[in-house]
């Protein structure tokens, strides 16, 4: 039996579990309350707005761009805005948003090189090596670096404590196979 692994011991997911035509199982019946999840990101960027300077940052790009004669919208309350006051603010900010889907791919590369331990240990997880190297060119080209040399300043990654945990779980089923264990309830954050 196979499962695949995540930080948290309530993600597994029973790769027995994909049906016939190789679809996952379906978590409607288990979903959040919103397409938001728990909101948690939605907080933290309105935080940032709000409490952390991104109105201010917002603003300084707004004027750096070339605009001006209206760069208080940025601190003004959403509500008070006429529609187009609300566009550019709403522009502004969600050119990071987009900068979040162009940069995601290679990012999840950047991780998974570095939990696989650089190119061998991808290699040796299944990845062709011409699909790494294309990565390699693609995160150079975007980042300015090799993903073995980038520090992004905003990332922490543990790693010795994921390999740990990982060399753990996997203790954990070759002593407790998944099969006999009785099911644990679900997490009611999740």
């Amino acid at each position: 039996m196979q499962f695949c692994d995540s930080m948290d011991e309530h993600a597994e997911l029973r790769l027995d579990e994909i049906d016939e035509n190789g679809a996952l199982p379906d978590f409607r019946s288990s979903r959040m309350g919103t397409a938001e999840g728990a909101g948690r990101a939605r907080g933290r960027l309105h935080h940032f707005h709000e409490f952390g300077g991104g109105d201010e940052l917002a603003q300084e790009l707004y004027e750096a761009q070339g605009g001006s004669g209206s760069s208080w919208i940025f601190n003004a309350d959403h509500e008070d805005l006429t529609p187009e006051e609300r566009y550019v603010v709403t522009e502004v900010r969600e050119e990071m948003g987009q900068r979040a889907k162009e940069e995601a791919d290679l990012i999840g590369f950047y991780v998974a090189w570095h939990r696989a331990g650089g190119f061998a240990g991808l290699e040796r997880a299944g990845w062709h090596r011409s699909t790494i190297h294309r990565r390699v060119r693609r995160f150079r080209a975007c980042f300015g670096t090799h993903p073995d040399t980038m520090d992004f300043s905003w990332i922490t990654l543990d790693l010795d404590q994921l390999w740990r945990e990982q060399y753990e779980k996997r203790i954990r089923w070759a002593n407790d196979p998944p099969e006999y264990r009785e099911p644990e309830p679900p997490d009611e954050d999740y």
